[in-house]
């Protein structure tokens, strides 16, 4: 909105730079809102349209972004007041469907670095699995072959990447199948998946003998420890990169004690 417009002139499209992004002062202008709702076609709409701004504004809420850039990070590009105007109802159940699953997995990720690592990486699987979001849903639910986690599982362990990595392979279409091909080149296929990125294991165990700057939160540190403990293959590679980093190997000198995960 540019300096002395006013709700009224905002609503009514006279000022234009407005106009070209209504979406991100719906989202932080209750006035605005209201406003704007009332005149929509029906109460269904309304309804509707209101979901959608209060679910962008609690992905706002968990990721500290601006707006215009968390808009941007979930790939919505209809925010002036013409196109916000002629979406249809199925236009509307669709986004808010998306944004819906999005916040439940947000809501899995132990920390705000991970939650926006997981609205950027989430929104680009949902363009890869053609924007269809049941097989999204189902790729993130379902273990990988071969394995006994499942990429939601991943996403509690702040591990994104590797969480939709996985995913990709439980798609049925051309994205799924080249993920699977490289799955399947890989000459260590056949062996148990390790879940954690070196780089986390490093900063949990920096963390863990008290080395300054270690790059990991306690809460995600809690999730990882409680996971070393139930996957050997992750175990291993834990010890490995203790030795590596200098570090006695055994005992480990701090237990973390993880919040429950998000269920």
């Amino acid at each position: 909105m540019s300096p002395g417009t006013t709700t009224a002139e905002l609503l009514d499209g006279n000022d234009a730079s407005a106009a070209l992004d209504l979406l991100a002062t719906l989202v932080l202008d209750a006035e605005a809102r209201r406003a704007w709702l009332v005149k929509r076609d029906s109460e269904d709409m309304s309804l509707l349209f209101d979901e959608v701004f209060l679910l962008i504004g609690g992905l706002r809420g968990d990721s500290n972004w601006e707006v215009d850039l968390l808009l941007s990070e979930l790939g919505c590009n209809k925010r002036g007041k013409e196109e916000l105007e002629g979406l249809e109802f199925s236009d509307l159940e669709s986004c808010c469907a998306f944004l819906t699953w999005i916040t439940e997995l947000v809501n899995r990720a132990p920390d705000q670095q991970t939650k926006r690592a997981l609205i950027a990486t989430a929104s680009c699987f949902y363009a890869d699995a053609g924007r269809e979001l049941e097989s999204c849903k189902t790729a993130t639910a379902v273990p990988v072959a071969g394995d006994h986690l499942t990429p939601a599982m991943l996403i509690e362990l702040g591990e994104i990447g590797t969480a939709f990595q996985f995913a990709k392979r439980a798609l049925a279409n051309a994205v799924g199948e080249r993920a699977r091909e490289v799955d399947r080149a890989n000459p260590f296929h056949e062996f148990p998946k390790v879940h954690i990125r070196t780089p986390t294991l490093d900063a949990l165990i920096q963390l863990s003998y008290g080395t300054p700057g270690a790059s990991i939160t306690f809460e995600r540190a809690g999730r990882l420890s409680l996971h070393l403990r139930r996957c050997d293959p992750c175990e291993a590679a834990y010890k490995s990169r203790e030795i590596a980093l200098g570090f006695d190997p055994s005992p480990p000198p701090i237990s973390f004690k993880p919040l429950p995960a998000f269920a």
